[in-house]
C-alpha cells in the first residue's frame, strides 16, 4: 500500500520503512480492505497510538508490542472458514461466526477440519465479506465435530 501520502520510505538495516500519520493509513486500509486496519482502530480506542502518530505500514503490528498484539487478539471474537480446492480455484463457506479465540483453535487444530480437499482456518470477525455459508463445526465435550462428514 505505497502511495503519495507515505511521508518517507527509509532504508535502515535491511528493512524497507513506510511511516505515514495513523490518520492517513486508516483512509487508505479501508481502500485497499487491510486487515491490519482493525488493530490500528482498537490501539487508538485503547490509547496505544494517536491518530496522529506516524505508523511503518510496511510492518503495521510491527508497531505494537508483542503484548498488545497478544491482548488485541484475546479480546476480538473469530470466524471459522472451511477452505476447499475445486480445481485451480480455492472457495471459502463461513462454518461459525463470532467465536472465542480458544473455540477457533479448538476447531482448526481438530482431526475434523482437515480433509482430502479441504482445511479449516480462522480470521478476526468480519475480515472476509466474499464468501457462502456453510454448516458450522459442534464442538461435544471437546469433540469437534464436522457437520458435513456426518
Amino acid at each position: 500500500m505505497l502511495s503519495n501520502t507515505i511521508n518517507c520510505l527509509l532504508e535502515r538495516g535491511g528493512k524497507l520503512l513506510a511511516k505515514t500519520k495513523v490518520e492517513t493509513y486508516l483512509k487508505e486500509a479501508e481502500t485497499y480492505n487491510d486487515p491490519d486496519r482493525f488493530l490500528v482502530k482498537w490501539a487508538i480506542k485503547n490509547n496505544y497510538i494517536a491518530i496522529d502518530d506516524e505508523i511503518d505500514i510496511a510492518n503495521v503490528r510491527g508497531n505494537f508490542d508483542k503484548e498488545i498484539i497478544s491482548e488485541y487478539l484475546n479480546q476480538q471474537t473469530y470466524d471459522v472458514f472451511l477452505f476447499s480446492k475445486r480445481g485451480a480455484r480455492y472457495s471459502k463457506r463461513l462454518c461459525n461466526e463470532n467465536i472465542p479465540l480458544e473455540e477457533a483453535k479448538k476447531i482448526c487444530q481438530s482431526d475434523a477440519s482437515k480433509g482430502a480437499n479441504y482445511m479449516a482456518g480462522f480470521v478476526i470477525h468480519g475480515t472476509y465479506s466474499n464468501y457462502k455459508q456453510g454448516e458450522p463445526f459442534i464442538i461435544d465435550n471437546d469433540k469437534v465435530i464436522n457437520p458435513v462428514e456426518n
